[in-house]
């Protein structure tokens, strides 16, 4: 029996895209508003579902939304309920 482990890799446009979702959802630029480990965990939490064949700006963009970690203003949902709803999303087939 044979196992797929479709991988996907990144490229300098793939991680341009991953950067300016980041940007977007104010974790880097000049209007950053979190801290840098913050920015790191969401950077990987972003190439983590990349690989895993999440690649479009849109998933992953509402993907980070929904894990919580959109630091927009009036966001009240508590990450942990954000972090469910994600798992999920997994679950059910990301789509």
């Amino acid at each position: 029996m044979s196992v797929s482990n479709h991988r996907h890799f990144l490229t300098s446009a793939n991680l341009t895209m991953l950067d300016t979702i980041l940007i977007k959802a104010g974790f880097r630029g000049t209007e950053a508003e979190v801290d840098p480990e913050s920015t790191g965990d969401a950077a990987r939490f972003l190439i983590s579902l990349f690989q895993s064949g999440v690649t479009t700006e849109p998933e992953l963009t509402a993907a980070l939304n929904a894990r919580g970690a959109s630091v927009g203003p009036g966001d009240s949902t508590p990450v942990q309920v954000k972090v469910e709803a994600l798992d999920r999303w997994r679950e059910e087939g990301g789509s």
